[in-house]
């Protein structure tokens, strides 16, 4: 559907299921703060500020810097420098009559409590080798406890097998619907949907036919973290065949098709967000010279 942006008034795409009023990141931000609109003096282009900076006049530090060109500032005067000096001496200073935290000790260093003085002998020195107690020190190939210490080919107990499947059962039994912190089946369905295996295997094989790289045009493909994009936007997907259920997801053949699937790399990923219409065509094209 389209709708009209509540700051430039353009008109963008978005699903019924969005509440989107902004067409950008730049109209969210300008449209939620309040900011002063003003004219840059040098470009005259139009800029918002907050507040707190009413009182500017240029844009950017670019326009400050040539608007100042050619510009000569005049030194200060010789009497307000002495205006200064006057008002920062005597009583106005605020170190008036107040000793210097070094006063007295130019020259001296204080002794270190901790340093070594001249014939001190170290309490370590002839003493490698020599154990000073039974407890502390290490014996090769002693066994501290006989419960902790690992056991070759050592297996485990019928009742402990029987306690590990008892443990097992019952963490079944408190899972979902019967759990005491339930509370009602929250989690998003697209989420539900996405850490399914039919999900993780559609976006393994689609890895695995691309070669693990990533097929947008003019990448570097130095990013390691891949992505499994849907040509067809996946919320289309869901609206057109009325998903409601993991179930209905598993059932619809067109969420699974592997021709609708590219690999992207993170940030390419990042980069085609609000524009999967406009890449649509390019994606197609590509895995069609991949099949022929």
């Amino acid at each position: 559907m389209t709708k009209n942006c509540l700051k430039c008034s353009k008109e963008f795409q978005t699903y019924q299921s969005k509440n989107q009023k902004y067409c950008c990141k730049r109209c969210v931000g300008i449209g939620r703060r309040k900011r002063i609109e003003k004219i840059c003096q040098y470009c005259k282009k139009t800029y918002f500020v907050l507040y707190c900076h009413a009182d500017s006049k240029f844009c950017s530090h670019v326009c400050y810097s040539k608007n100042m060109e050619g510009e000569t500032r005049e030194p200060c005067p010789q009497y307000v420098k002495d205006k200064i000096s006057k008002a920062n001496s005597g009583e106005g200073n605020g170190m008036y009559g107040k000793k210097a935290w070094n006063s007295g000790t130019i020259g001296l260093s204080k002794a270190n409590s901790g340093s070594f003085k001249k014939g001190h002998i170290s309490w370590c020195k002839n003493k490698k080798g020599i154990h000073f107690s039974s407890r502390t020190e290490f014996k090769k190939g002693e066994h501290c406890s006989i419960k902790t210490e690992f056991k070759k080919g050592h297996y485990l107990s019928e009742e402990a097998m029987k306690k590990q499947r008892a443990t097992r059962l019952l963490s079944d039994k408190c899972r979902g619907k019967n759990n005491c912190n339930w509370k009602g089946g929250i989690t998003p369905l697209r989420t539900i949907i996405w850490k399914s295996f039919q999900y993780q295997a559609w976006r393994l094989s689609i890895f695995e036919r691309d070669k693990f790289l990533c097929q947008m045009p003019n990448c570097n493909k130095t990013e390691r973290i891949l992505n499994a994009h849907h040509i067809k936007e996946f919320n289309k997907i869901m609206e057109e065949n009325n998903i409601k259920s993991l179930k209905d997801a598993i059932n619809c053949a067109e969420l699974w098709d592997i021709a609708n699937g590219i690999t992207l790399c993170k940030t390419c990923h990042r980069r085609i967000r609000g524009k999967e219409l406009q890449y649509a065509p390019l994606f197609q094209q590509i895995i069609n010279l991949q099949s022929s």
